[in-house]
């Protein structure tokens, strides 16, 4: 009777490949949607013959991995007056596929000296990287920035004023932006089937698919109208 051997260094390859396939749909650095065939290869020896059978190859695609990176491009604080101010982020999209993100600003951080109002917030829509009133576009309160492409960024602006808060000279105000996938976010690892491009499942990476970052506001040179009303005197 014949015995097939096959080599243990082969057959962990062979097995090595096997467990590769699901996680072949998670490739990072890969555009979600991308098709990757897999075949598995066991090699045996029968009489001092070797040979090599392949599998059915098994095509998958990548999943979108939903991901993102806020930072606040401001450099230091900002100051505001009785002009109010812009503070400037951007939003990365550090995912494999296009996405768009909502956006939440809050001005009520504790452990600053005072809260700015948020008149709006806006994407720089014409690219030249400054705010331009009546020309970039305003993103809706509770609204999500347009698409934007894997490894792509776009810069936010955040538009404040002070709007009955009376800060002293020198003093802060912190603003957060948080930007979350419109696909959704939670733990890493968590799937929301059939929401990714080209209908793959869209999978939360390590961010959560959520991020944020803070800019600050300082108060300098603020006046404040105070009205006298004249003395009226009864005879």
């Amino acid at each position: 009777m014949k015995r097939i051997a096959i080599k243990s260094g082969l057959l962990a390859s062979a097995t090595i490949t096997a467990i590769a396939l699901p996680s072949a749909a998670m490739a990072a650095g890969v555009p979600a949607g991308t098709p990757i065939d897999n075949t598995a290869e066991a090699t045996y020896t029968i009489g001092g013959v070797t040979e090599t059978v392949p599998s059915n190859t098994v095509t998958v695609q990548v999943d979108e991995i939903l991901d993102v990176a806020v930072q606040s491009l401001d450099g230091g604080n900002v100051a505001i007056d009785d002009n109010g101010a812009v503070l400037t982020f951007q939003v990365n999209n550090t995912g494999n596929g296009p996405e768009a993100y909502e956006i939440e600003v809050d001005p009520a951080i504790v452990g600053d000296d005072f809260d700015p109002s948020i008149v709006k917030f806006a994407y720089d829509s014409n690219g030249n990287g400054v705010y331009d009133e009546g020309e970039d576009t305003v993103i809706p309160f509770g609204g999500s920035t347009p698409t934007i492409l894997a490894d792509d960024s776009l810069r936010l602006f955040v538009i404040t004023e002070l709007d009955g808060a009376n800060p002293d000279d020198q003093d802060t105000a912190d603003v957060r932006l948080t930007a979350t996938a419109e696909t959704g976010s939670g733990d890493p690892g968590t799937v929301f089937a059939g929401q990714g491009v080209d209908g793959v499942d869209a999978v939360v990476g390590l961010t959560t698919a959520l991020d944020s970052d803070i800019g600050t506001l300082i108060a300098q040179s603020v006046s404040y109208t105070h009205l006298t009303l004249p003395t009226i005197y009864s005879v």
